[in-house]
């Protein structure tokens, strides 16, 4: 199967998106009769994927509540295109994608063990002022502290 394009596109200049991944074996409860991962069940593994992301750049859901700031959930598009199974174990990929406004633009992707896409996912999220549930115009100090780590690379250095 032919990758596509990101849905995203990277400003000129912008550095390059940062990325993680995380596996997670298919348990009972996460499956239908047929032994096949429930649809539901995807976005569950796509913020596995992103909160492990959210780690690595400094901004933790805990980090986030104590800037006082919250990232709902804005988009969420997912392309199905094999199912999951029962057993095996996956990895999820959450890329995070450039933008200078207050947002996070998200690609996920989730393998199964024989290296096959199964589903590809575009998440966007905003970033709101948690006393007041307001979004927020203009990207926060945490946000912007991330974005400056991020140029001058320190993301990149596993």
């Amino acid at each position: 199967m032919k990758a596509r394009n990101t849905v995203f596109k990277d400003p000129e200049g912008a550095p390059r998106p940062v990325e993680t991944t995380v596996s997670h074996r298919i348990y009972f409860n996460e499956t239908d009769a047929l032994g096949i991962v429930w649809h539901g069940n995807y976005p569950v593994y796509f913020e596995q994927a992103v909160t492990e992301l959210l780690h690595k750049l400094g901004m933790s859901p805990h980090q986030l509540h104590q800037a006082g700031v919250g990232t709902p959930l804005a988009q969420l598009h997912i392309d199905y295109k094999i199912p999951l199974y029962l057993d095996e174990t996956i990895q999820t990929t959450a890329k995070l994608h450039w933008h200078d406004g207050p947002r996070l633009n998200f690609e996920l992707s989730i393998q199964n063990e024989k290296g096959e896409i199964a589903c590809r996912a575009t998440i966007v999220q905003m970033f709101i002022d948690l006393a007041t549930r307001n979004a927020l115009w203009c990207s926060p100090p945490i946000w912007e502290d991330c974005k400056k780590k991020w140029i001058a690379g320190e993301f990149y250095r596993d």
